[in-house]
């Protein structure tokens, strides 16, 4: 009778998430269909996609414009290019990172819609294809239908929906780092490090990759980041100059420290940020975070530092640990950010058996395994919830998401916390073997 149930409930739970996806698929294209994906006018309000801007972007770095791209007046007129025969005066400062610009000068030779549509093919496309690589080395969930059932559940989460409706760059980000942990485990040196230079798209998530780097001492793969980093802004300098690039850090914190600025929006962010802006004033709520990332990245470190190279279970746990702490405590973090969840899921999960993980114990590995299995639907509670007419209040959605991530972060805790103390009762933080033999 216990085999029978199990079937029928996984059945009839893999057969919900394979209709949520195909859902999630058809609603993409529609969305991709029309122009409607990229601007759309409400009372009082011209919303644009994200992929407008990083549109404009490649428009400007092939462009007489390419040595102003930081520039107001110069930024707004792109936009206002790619927006015709709409108009915006007043829109979100483009204060994307300088590599942004040369990647995007290959898109911008597509009419807009048709770049939105083969930006997200090909960043979706890249990004579940790491994935799919760095799950067939999770030795917990190698089968091929189970890895199949996992992409489905990713792919149709809210994160991922906020990443394509917006046209986000955070999938391609997501293959960088997939693929580093891809490298890690397979301990690729050069390779990781060449694909951890791909994560600076967003930096505040390359220190994902970047603390057990330099927790453990890979140089080579330091090494060999700093050298494709170095080539990535020489391609970059060469094209929109070098004084965009030196100037890049001022031009961050200005924006960073304008609560007026569309692209802030501290109190609608999906961090701790947001918590704190509403207690805080906004400009001490970012010093506040930043102090608390410090911090936080410190004690990261030393946690990485604790973990012998061979424990690969162990390293499993503190690569989603980290990425956790670095969605949490991030300076800055929208929606699509979320994404990054995806991590703890392909690399802690034992099971995906909903009947399985019903079973496990203790209860708060099973509630650990209900959360990230459930994620796929969870996600889109508090998204539905703030559009809610009875509702009406958009910062639902941040907020609760927020309070969801302190809740897996309070699961993970206690058990990076006896991770540690194990391995520090028999001594194996101390001993550091060279390399590891591969089963």
């Amino acid at each position: 009778m216990s085999l029978k149930t199990k079937k029928l409930t996984d059945f009839f739970f893999a057969s919900f998430v394979t209709l949520w996806a195909c859902a999630i698929v058809y609603a993409c294209i529609l969305l991709g269909s029309n122009r409607t994906a990229l601007v759309m006018q409400t009372p009082g309000q011209l919303l644009q996609a994200d992929f407008v801007r990083y549109y404009a972007c490649g428009k400007m770095a092939a462009s007489c414009d390419r040595l102003k791209v930081y520039d107001q007046d110069t930024q707004r007129k792109w936009v206002n290019q790619v927006l015709a025969p709409d108009k915006q005066d007043e829109y979100p400062y483009i204060q994307y990172m300088p590599v942004i610009f040369p990647l995007f000068v290959v898109f911008a030779l597509l009419p807009p819609l048709v770049a939105y549509n083969v930006w997200n093919l090909t960043t979706v496309g890249l990004g579940l294809v790491a994935l799919y690589k760095l799950i067939c080395i999770n030795s917990d969930l190698r089968q091929r239908k189970v890895i199949v059932f996992l992409l489905l559940g990713i792919f149709s989460s809210a994160a991922s929906e906020h990443v394509i409706r917006a046209g986000q760059i955070n999938w391609l980000q997501m293959a960088a780092i997939a693929m580093f942990w891809v490298y890690w485990f397979e301990r690729r040196d050069i390779a990781a490090g060449i694909a951890m230079a791909f994560t600076v798209y967003k930096p505040q998530y390359s220190f994902i990759c970047l603390l057990p780097v330099l927790a453990y001492g890979k140089w080579k793969t330091l090494l060999s980041a700093c050298i494709t980093g170095l080539s990535m802004l020489a391609v970059t300098a060469a094209l929109i100059g070098p004084e965009n690039i030196i100037g890049y850090p001022q031009v961050l914190m200005q924006i960073e420290g304008n609560s007026q600025n569309l692209c802030v929006l501290a109190r609608d962010m999906y961090c701790l940020r947001a918590i704190l802006s509403w207690f805080l004033p906004l400009d001490v709520a970012f010093k506040s975070v930043v102090l608390l990332w410090s911090l936080g990245a410190v004690l990261i470190f030393f946690y990485w530092r604790s973990i012998p190279k061979e424990s690969i279970k162990e390293e499993r746990w503190a690569a989603a640990c980290t990425a956790v702490w670095a969605l949490l405590f991030s300076p800055h973090a929208h929606g699509y950010d979320l994404l990054i969840l995806v991590l703890p899921i392909v690399l802690t999960l034992t099971s995906v058996s909903f009947y399985d993980v019903l079973k496990i114990q203790p209860l708060s590995a099973r509630i650990y395994h209900l959360v990230f299995l459930l994620y796929p639907f969870l996600s889109w509670i508090f998204f539905i919830v703030s559009f809610s007419p009875a509702i009406g209040w958009s910062y639902v959605e941040p907020i609760g998401s927020v309070l969801f991530l302190l809740f897996v972060f309070a699961l993970m805790i206690p058990r990076c916390l006896a991770q540690v103390g194990a391995l520090s009762q028999h001594g194996l933080a101390r001993e550091r073997p060279r390399e590891r033999v591969r089963s």
